[in-house]
């Protein structure tokens, strides 16, 4: 929670998220991720899938937090009966890392405000614990400074996706 304060003040009045780049896979960013959400929570159900060339010049610990943020979302709103996917896919000028659970959908109302500090999804018995409605934009802003984005789609029919799109350029920027 502290860190997630630290870097909420960081990315709106300290010149945004700082950054660690070097050589990394976004594969395995991926499945160490999966691994440590997986150890925490052996009861749930988890698949990972990579394609293409993973490989790319970013801060694999934001990146993993990036992932973390998610899969803790996915397990906290998503029906704790299914599987949750991630995927990994490096394209021909970017990588592509989606998160997927299945679940209520997230409304059209709070799709558009999601990314913005201190949102919080909608609270059930399940999912009432403590969160300042960081860990989105968060995300966002991990994305962005590294020159990528992050997008939501939701419905009943086809689950609730997650895609964080972060080119392979070598010169992360500023979230500013």
């Amino acid at each position: 929670m502290i860190g997630d304060l630290l870097d909420f003040t960081r990315a709106r009045l300290g010149g945004g998220i700082p950054l660690i780049p070097k050589a990394s896979d976004m594969h395995e960013i991926a499945r160490h991720a999966l691994d440590e959400v997986r150890a925490r929570h052996s009861d749930r159900v988890f698949h990972l899938r990579c394609e293409g060339d993973g490989g790319g010049r970013w801060d694999s610990e934001r990146l993993l937090q990036v992932l973390d943020n998610l899969l803790t979302n996915a397990l906290k709103y998503g029906d704790i009966k299914s599987a949750i996917t991630v995927r990994s896919r490096g394209l021909a000028d970017e990588v592509v890392v989606d998160v997927h659970n299945w679940g209520n959908p997230i409304s059209p109302e709070l799709q558009v405000s999601l990314f913005e500090p201190y949102r919080v999804g909608l609270q059930s018995d399940s999912t009432a614990k403590v969160s300042l409605g960081l860990g989105l934009f968060i995300v966002r802003e991990i994305a962005r400074a590294h020159g990528g984005d992050v997008q939501v789609e939701s419905s009943m029919e086809s689950g609730t996706l997650f895609a964080v799109r972060i080119p392979r350029a070598d010169a992360p920027r500023s979230a500013a």
